[in-house]
């Protein structure tokens, strides 16, 4: 037996329907995901979000990535620290100015001396002492700040104390790592 024929008519109304029908999912999908992500998620990160509070996106640094510090230098090399940019976890009504400042001291014999020195009641520096020049941002703009220092071409071999601040109107955090200098 033969299956009667579907008229033309039929087939571009099936094909009408399917159209209607997927563009109607699409735009029941569209205003799901709009209830769901207000608009300020898809605001650019450092503006003001489209919600009624007028907090900005903030930003934190610390220092530094790790092959600065893994890394043997010469005299007379320059050290470029990359300061690593996180997402405040506090959001900001507004904009608040940070200082990055990192300094470099040494030589000392050893990572002993070096940190017996620090910890003495009168800390030495030692005898070559570099400062890079402060770094000055914002806080709600995202950016991606490197500090250079030159260590002199008279440097002594041995380890330096590299120090790093991050100071903001209310708070100052310091840190410090060992680098290390040969002469060869």
């Amino acid at each position: 037996m033969q299956e009667p024929a579907v008229p033309a008519s039929d087939t571009s109304k099936n094909h009408r329907r399917g159209r209607v029908l997927l563009i109607g999912t699409v735009a029941v999908t569209l205003v799901i995901v709009l209830l769901l992500h207000p608009a300020s998620h898809f605001a650019p990160s450092n503006s003001l979000n489209a919600g009624s509070t007028g907090t900005l996106v903030s930003y934190n640094y610390s220092c530094c990535r790790a092959p600065m510090i893994d890394t043997i230098y010469r005299p007379g090399e320059l050290i470029s620290a990359r300061w690593i940019r996180a997402t405040d976890a506090m959001k900001s009504t507004r904009p608040a100015s940070i200082v990055l400042s990192m300094k470099l001291s040494g030589p000392y014999r050893s990572v002993i001396r070096l940190k017996l020195s620090l910890v003495s009641r009168h800390a030495r520096r030692g005898t070559t002492f570099v400062a890079a020049r402060p770094i000055t941002l914002l806080s709600t703009v995202a950016a991606n700040p490197r500090s250079t220092l030159r260590l002199p071409a008279t440097a002594g071999a041995g380890y330096y104390n590299l120090t790093f601040t991050v100071h903001t109107k209310n708070l100052t955090v310091s840190g410090a790592s060992i680098i290390r200098v040969a002469l060869k």
